[in-house]
């Protein structure tokens, strides 16, 4: 999930529309700018008091966001609901498999049953 934002290749308006899913490119959050990881991590007025909470910085340099805590990226990704967005679920919809209290862990799928084997 956090390679998928890092590098924007993930549920992102621009990254969708590059793929021509859907028409038009704008921010979520502030409607302003094309949806981009750098706008969502740097630039989103949007969303800069939720980046100056978790990272001291409300407009930081995607340099500083690297180098830093995956635990602060982590808390940003699922504070700003970016865990619908970053993780899709059963037939295109979004889901949250871990819920507002991710830990990092992805859980390991159920065991196949023998009689459907």
């Amino acid at each position: 999930m956090i390679v998928d934002l890092l590098t924007g290749h993930c549920r992102l308006n621009k990254h969708m529309r590059n793929l021509r899913i859907v028409e038009d490119d704008l921010c979520r959050y502030c409607l302003e700018e094309e949806e981009s990881a750098v706008h969502i991590l740097c630039h989103c007025e949007g969303l800069a008091r939720l980046r100056f909470r978790i990272f001291g910085e409300a407009y930081p340099q995607p340099t500083s966001l690297t180098e830093g805590s995956l635990a602060r990226l982590k808390g940003f990704i699922c504070e700003s609901c970016l865990v619908s967005v970053l993780v899709k679920g059963l037939k295109g919809s979004t889901i949250d498999p871990y819920g507002s209290q991710w830990n990092g862990r992805l859980k390991a799928p159920p065991p196949i049953e023998s009689n459907l084997i």
